[in-house]
């Protein structure tokens, strides 16, 4: 999963989010690059159980066996941790089951980038690799909660 994350699209910039959600951002060596990392938590009025996770920003994910999973509600995905933002779940493909890495934020001009789910290990070399937050079925539409 780590090829996901190629070091040329990394967003270094910050970005705005959510406040009642963004429990902080830490700096992280990741490759060469210091990296914003999001600590964050679901809300929760899409999930009782409010469970935190790490986020780096890319411009983009190369892969064409990436899977977008909208959601069955547009007004709920605009709920989002990054203002202005819809988020749309994204899985990668493990054996038969699609691993949930993340979200993909789009505007309403289209512009977009993608939050992954990262967990931070100083002991590695490129500072990271990239977790899942679940898994979803093939050829599903996601719900509107985010796991």
């Amino acid at each position: 999963l780590d090829e996901l994350v190629k070091p040329q699209l990394l967003l270094l910039d910050p970005v705005m989010t959510q406040q009642d959600t963004f429990l902080g951002q830490i700096p992280v060596k990741i490759y060469s690059y210091t990296v914003p990392v999001y600590l964050m938590k679901q809300p929760s009025r899409i999930s009782k159980d409010e469970l935190p996770f790490s986020l780096i920003l890319v411009q983009d994910i190369e892969s064409p066996f990436l899977q977008e999973f909208p959601v069955d509600d547009p007004t709920k995905a605009m709920d989002s941790w990054f203002p202005g933002y819809s988020w749309i779940p994204v899985a990668y493909p493990c054996g038969e089951r699609m691993q949930h890495v993340g979200w993909k934020y789009v505007n309403k001009d289209g512009d977009f980038f993608y939050g992954v789910v990262v967990k931070v290990d100083p002991t590695r070399a490129d500072g990271f690799h990239v977790a899942t937050f679940g898994t979803l079925k093939r050829q599903r539409r996601a719900t509107a909660i985010r796991t």
